[in-house]
C-alpha cells in the first residue's frame, strides 16, 4: 500500500473507487473535488500497488486545528489496516503544520469506525443528535478529538 496527497492528478483514481461503492459518502465526487480544490483543505489517497483507491482521508485546516471531513476506507479493504494507515500519514502532516487539535464525527450506529478513532488516540467529547441523514431516521454522531501527540 502507498499513501499519496490527493491531489487533481491522483483524482481519477479515487472517483472511480467512489462510483463503484455502494457505501461512499454522501457528497458526490463533484462535491469533494470541489473541496478538494480549496486551500484549507488536504487530503490523502491509501492506493494497492496494483493501482487502485483502497481508501482515502480528506480534512480542514483552520489555523491550529483540524477537522477529519471524511475518512472512508474501500469495502474489500476494511479491517486490513488502510484507515490505521491514514489516520497515521495524517498524524505526521499535523505535527508538520502544527495543528494541536483534531475534531471528527463518527456515527453511532458505526462501532468499526469508532473503534479505528479510540485505537488512534481520539476521545468521544460530545455527541450530536439527528446529524447523519437518514431514510428511516436521522442518525446521531459522536464528536470525537485528539490532542496528540500526532
Amino acid at each position: 500500500m502507498v499513501i499519496h496527497p490527493l491531489t487533481t492528478a491522483i483524482w481519477p483514481t479515487l472517483q472511480a473507487a467512489l462510483q463503484m461503492a455502494a457505501d461512499a459518502p454522501h457528497q458526490g465526487p463533484t462535491d469533494l473535488a470541489a473541496m478538494l480544490a480549496k486551500p484549507q483543505y488536504s487530503g490523502l489517497l491509501a492506493q494497492s500497488a496494483e493501482g487502485p483507491a483502497l481508501g482515502y482521508l480528506l480534512w480542514q485546516q483552520a489555523a491550529e486545528t483540524a477537522d477529519i471531513i471524511h475518512l472512508w476506507v474501500a469495502p474489500a479493504a476494511r479491517r486490513q489496516g488502510v484507515g490505521m494507515a491514514l489516520l497515521q500519514a495524517f498524524s505526521a502532516q499535523a505535527r508538520a503544520k502544527n495543528i494541536t487539535e483534531i475534531y471528527l464525527e463518527v456515527a453511532v450506529n458505526n462501532p468499526a469506525a469508532t473503534a479505528l478513532y479510540q485505537a488512534w488516540g481520539a476521545q468521544a467529547v460530545g455527541r450530536r443528535p439527528r446529524y447523519y441523514p437518514h431514510p428511516q431516521e436521522a442518525i446521531d454522531a459522536l464528536v470525537f478529538k485528539h490532542s496528540g501527540p500526532f
